[in-house]
């Protein structure tokens, strides 16, 4: 929707590691076809680069100056996915390198899982529906990577929910089922 209201857009894809950043690429590459049949914006999809978000930071501007207060990212629409592993240090960096005024920025992340190393926990903070923030999440309750009857579904949607009980039955289930207690 941003490139058909604004082809020219400068978008900019980052992660918090490379190997999110090359499965962020990934996911844009596969889904270009799909999200739009204007050849143009096709083009400008494919096109599209994943970051780390240290290189974003690092990387010099055509001013020659890296992104900071004084020289914020050239950016219409900022995309960081696996959110949820950005330390404190890191989010106070990349935010003092966005000007608000221009950059949308898209947050994408599950709260509930790879939690920074670094100190904070700034994507569950900022993503909490109870929070400040609340009118602008779009929270996504279906998974692609496991189907949700399948165990894996099943453990993650009683760990979310603070099931102890279940979880651990259920872990017992399996298990026993895999034959993993056999000595």
């Amino acid at each position: 929707a941003i490139l058909s209201e604004n082809p020219r857009a400068r978008i900019l894809l980052a992660a918090p590691t490379g190997k999110a950043a090359g499965r962020m690429q990934q996911a844009v590459l596969e889904r270009a076809g799909s999200a739009s049949s204007d050849p143009g914006v096709l083009a400008r999809l494919r096109s599209l680069r994943a970051s780390t978000i240290h290189r974003l930071l690092m990387t010099r501007q055509d001013d020659g100056s890296r992104p900071g207060p004084e020289s914020p990212l050239d950016a219409d629409v900022l995309v960081v996915d696996e959110s949820s592993m950005i330390d404190m240090g890191l989010a106070i960096r990349l935010f003092d390198a966005i000007d608000l005024s221009r950059t949308r920025v898209v947050l994408l992340g599950d709260r509930h899982q790879l939690a920074a190393v670094g100190p904070g926990s700034v994507f569950a903070d900022l993503s909490d529906a109870r929070g400040r923030l609340a009118p602008h999440i779009a929270q996504l309750v279906v998974s692609h990577r496991f189907a949700a009857d399948k165990a894996i579904g099943r453990l993650s949607a009683l760990v979310n929910a603070g099931r102890v009980r279940e979880t651990c039955a259920l872990l017992e289930e399996l298990q026993v089922a895999d034959g993993a207690d056999d000595d």
